[in-house]
């Protein structure tokens, strides 16, 4: 595996700003998943599929994962189904 292939901040930050999800690049990643979260309880239905689309399938690949952005993740938005924060 290569370096490169590793899903990493910026990676995420843009695959979420492609989602609609208020993040910046200059947050960190904690900061990202937290907004995203915030973000997500009052988001449509059509964006939290998308999110959770999203992370069904970076958490299909955690191996490709850069360590933080699994911790960032897990701590706020895997927890549980996107749809049940609603």
């Amino acid at each position: 595996m290569m370096i490169a292939d590793l899903v990493d901040q910026d990676d995420l930050c843009q695959r979420l700003s492609l989602l609609g999800a208020p993040v910046v690049a200059e947050q960190d990643v904690m900061q990202m998943c937290e907004t995203t979260a915030r973000w997500l309880a009052s988001a449509d239905a059509a964006s939290c599929q998308a999110v959770q689309q999203l992370l069904d399938e970076l958490m299909a690949q955690q191996g490709l994962l850069h360590p933080d952005v699994l911790t960032a993740l897990q701590a706020f938005l895997i927890s549980e189904p996107v749809e049940t924060r609603l």
